[in-house]
């Protein structure tokens, strides 16, 4: 990457309090409201807090981490529309596969890379 222009892919993805404050502002619009929509939002929200805290979780600690959490979601349980879609699609099996080459290669963390 060119540390002039381009961000680091965890640079990319919404921050924890982000995501918590749109939850809690779409709470807040939606009061009173129950049902199929609602519970669907909510596993949304969960779903991407589920997520975000995976991303931190390999960046601090690499990619064997993220690999374990990846292989956990593949197997489920599936409890949101948002994960059902995330697992069935063309994109998460290419970063399961690359991430799990980068951990057979041994390269653990991505700073490993780096060090080499």
């Amino acid at each position: 990457l060119d540390s002039n222009n381009e961000k680091e892919p965890y640079e990319l993805l919404p921050s924890m309090r982000q995501l918590l404050m749109s939850r809690d502002r779409w709470r807040r619009s939606q009061q009173g409201v129950r049902g199929p929509e609602s519970y669907g939002c909510e596993g949304d929200f969960a779903f991407l807090l589920w997520w975000c805290i995976g991303m931190k979780s390999a960046r601090s600690h690499g990619h064997r981490v993220l690999s374990g959490l990846l292989h956990k979601m593949q197997v489920g349980p599936h409890t949101s529309r948002a994960k059902i879609e995330c697992v069935k699609s063309t994109g998460f099996r290419v970063l399961l596969a690359r991430v799990d080459d980068l951990v057979a290669r041994g390269i653990g963390h991505p700073k490993v890379e780096v060090c080499e």
